[in-house]
């Protein structure tokens, strides 16, 4: 089931920073610290249409629910 929703997180610089520092390890890829910082910049100004007057960072996504069940 999809279902649409709104997606909230404290600042952009938060959730790009945790999506790069999650992912770029488990892709196999090392980035130095200044240029981790670039990205974050540019992101910033890339999402900057989706910040919210409380300068959280606030877009329309589609959230995928999953059911599994486990057998006994």
């Amino acid at each position: 089931m999809t279902r649409r929703g709104t997606g909230r997180f404290p600042s952009t610089r938060e959730f790009v920073g945790a999506e790069l520092r999650g992912w770029l390890p488990v892709m196999g890829v090392t980035l130095p610290e200044p240029e981790i910082q670039r990205i974050l910049t540019e992101a910033e100004s890339v999402l900057s249409s989706y910040v919210s007057a409380d300068g959280g960072l606030a877009f329309d996504i589609s959230a995928h629910l999953v059911t599994c069940s486990g057998s006994s």
